[in-house]
C-alpha cells in the first residue's frame, strides 16, 4: 500500500473538513489498480485476514453468551484474590 501526501485543503474526512497546523499534511492510502504485490505480502494479508476472522467470531459468541464470560471473569477474579 503506498500512502498519498494531500493538501490541508484535500483533507476532508466524512463530510468534516480536518481542522490542522500549517505544518501538518494529510496521508491516505492511494486506490492503485493493477499494482502487484510480493508472495511475502500476500502471505501476511492472508495471515491478517485469518486472524481477523477468527476474532470476529470470537467476538461475535461473547456478545452473544455473556453468561459464561462473567462467569470465567468472577471466577478468574477469585482465584486472582486466594
Amino acid at each position: 500500500m503506498s500512502l498519498q501526501l494531500l493538501s490541508r485543503s484535500d483533507c476532508n474526512l466524512d463530510g468534516r473538513v480536518a481542522h490542522a497546523n500549517a505544518d501538518d499534511v494529510c496521508i491516505r492510502p492511494s486506490t492503485e489498480k493493477g499494482v502487484t504485490r510480493g508472495r511475502l505480502y500476500q502471505f501476511s494479508e492472508r495471515l491478517f485476514d485469518h486472524l481477523l476472522s477468527g476474532y470476529r467470531q470470537s467476538l461475535t459468541w461473547v456478545l452473544k453468551h455473556p453468561a459464561p464470560v462473567v462467569l470465567v471473569f468472577l471466577g478468574t477474579l477469585a482465584l486472582n484474590v486466594v
